[in-house]
């Protein structure tokens, strides 16, 4: 079982020391706890959130190049069934920012949300099966 919150609000009301106790009580309840909060300029880029957390989950950094990074997907993309494959170095390589352009095509509009979608779906539930009891 898991869960997510979307936590929003003014500057002080105290969302900062929520999620610092938030986060206590999960590593004492040895729960898992991942926290993806964009910075100010990033509100309104799309897909801001889910690129913080596809970093998490990837271990590409943010000034990865792309011989940095793609060992890194690769290594996600072969634990992942076969048909949602190609979506780690193409969509997750797009929205990190390290799409190599020899790769082909990358897919576009609804194509490219599906394939998204369908493989972030496979790797979440691939990272969070470790943690299931």
């Amino acid at each position: 079982m898991g869960g997510l919150i979307f936590l929003t609000g003014e500057a002080g009301m105290g969302k900062s020391r929520l999620i610092r106790e938030a986060r206590i009580i999960a590593h004492a309840s040895d729960l898992t706890f991942h926290e993806v909060a964009p910075l100010s300029f990033e509100v309104t880029q799309p897909y801001a959130l889910f690129r913080s957390f596809l970093r998490q989950l990837t271990g590409v950094g943010e000034v990865d190049s792309i011989e940095e990074a793609y060992p890194k997907l690769i290594a996600l993309a072969e634990r992942l069934p076969i048909e949602v494959r190609a979506g780690v170095t193409g969509a997750f390589a797009s929205v990190l920012g390290v799409l190599d352009d020899m790769d082909g095509q990358i897919a576009n509009g609804e194509s490219f949300q599906r394939q998204l979608f369908a493989t972030a779906r496979e790797a979440v539930q691939l990272h969070f099966a470790k943690y299931r009891g």
